[in-house]
């Protein structure tokens, strides 16, 4: 039995054409395939394009072929070929960068309807976005947005739905006049105080404050949704619908304040103050701001380091949050701040640069090198 071939020719208009060649995973050919039209590229022009679906986010990366490759029609029995290609784009799983999204919210943070840039409706509870150009940049072509929707904000993040409400409800934002913010740490500390200072006066347990109740006593002081806010974001029950984005969105009746997170908050605060405390004064300072709960060091893992400094033991505020996405960036600053690392201080800050592809446990192998263990046993690390 003999195989009978047939010719291929180039066709009379071959040559480069514009032609994209993208490598796609089957879920994402099966998600362009539905109807819900929910895979996109996006980003702003000065950062690289980024692929979205519904669910996950993706680099898209320009390599090199082999070879040369060449195109054919898709039409059975044509063997004309009509272009050719050398490279193609890499379609790779990518975490959300929340460094960006931090400083996109970070822009205008929420103080209060006083400070607000723009008089808020006398619905504080308004969905529907303002369109006045106060909340745009100054600069030419009009700048950039400071306030953003969902769907916008969505955009300027580069990344998709579900990661982005991930990573807002992971920063306690929330909707206020159809645009995302997350509250000034000195105004949520205000309002922390607020909620401590109305359970002394009603006789509420931290343990058990009434939801509604609460929310409109401080009434005349603060907008419902705020203190709403402050009461999830602080409680034992985990914050997992973003206030503010549907209406009514919450049944709780009561809530359990939670001690550590009310009292990192009280930390925040302080450290906005002064960056780097003396650890005895922090300690003591820390310790009368956070009554009637009881601070301790763990609670700050991920927010605040230890190290010394004139020969006396300081604090120094650094939040997981405010370092780069990029591992290699990321490893570079912590060891520019500390020459070694217990493996209790540095992993809080290698899991946020984990992603899809990386486990903390594998960032730490390729960026670190076991030096023993500290006097409680801890492992250390120091920089390759």
């Amino acid at each position: 039995m003999t195989s009978q071939g047939s010719d291929v020719v180039f066709a009379d208009d071959f040559g480069d054409r514009d032609i994209r060649v993208f490598e796609f995973p089957q879920e994402i050919m099966d998600e362009m395939s539905s109807p819900l039209d929910s895979v996109v590229i996006c980003g702003d022009p000065e950062q690289p394009a980024i692929l979205c679906t519904s669910a996950s986010t993706y680099q898209i990366r320009l390599v090199e072929t082999s070879n040369t490759c060449l195109l054919l029609p898709a039409a059975v029995g044509s063997q004309s070929i009509i272009g050719k290609f050398v490279h193609h784009y890499e379609i790779i799983p990518s975490a959300p960068k929340m460094t960006q999204i931090r400083e996109i919210l970070l822009k205008l943070p929420y103080k209060g309807p006083e400070h607000e840039p723009v008089s808020a409706s006398s619905d504080m509870n308004s969905a529907q976005p303002h369109s006045s150009n106060s909340f745009q940049e100054s600069g030419g072509g009009g700048g950039h947005p400071i306030l953003h929707s969902l769907s916008s904000l969505q955009i300027a993040a580069q990344c998709s739905p579900t990661e982005l409400k991930r990573a807002l409800l992971s920063l306690h934002a929330f909707v206020i006049d159809g645009y995302v913010r997350v509250l000034e740490s000195s105004y949520a500390c205000e309002v922390i105080d607020m909620i401590l200072s109305i359970c002394v006066e009603k006789d509420w347990p931290v343990s058990k404050v009434p939801f509604i109740e609460c929310t409109k006593g401080l009434g005349e002081l603060y907008p419902s949704r705020i203190t709403e806010l402050v009461l999830q974001t602080h409680s034992t029950v985990p914050y997992t619908t973003i206030v503010g984005e549907v209406e009514d969105s919450t049944n709780l009746e009561f809530v359990e304040l939670d001690p550590k997170k009310v009292c990192v908050t009280k930390a925040i605060t302080l450290f906005h103050a002064t960056e780097t405390w003396p650890l005895t004064t922090f300690t003591d300072t820390w310790k009368v701001n956070c009554e009637p709960f009881v601070p301790e060091w763990d609670m700050l893992k991920g927010v605040a380091i230890q190290e010394m400094l004139q020969g006396q033991m300081h604090v120094t505020y650094l939040p997981v949050i405010s370092l780069p996405d990029d591992s290699d960036d990321l490893f570079a600053e912590l060891f520019l701040r500390k020459q070694n690392w217990s493996h209790s201080e540095i992993f809080p800050y290698v899991q946020w640069c984990s992603g899809p592809t990386t486990s903390p446990e594998s960032l730490l192998v390729k960026f670190t090198r076991s030096i023993g263990t500290n006097a409680s046993g801890d492992k250390l690390y120091c920089a390759k």
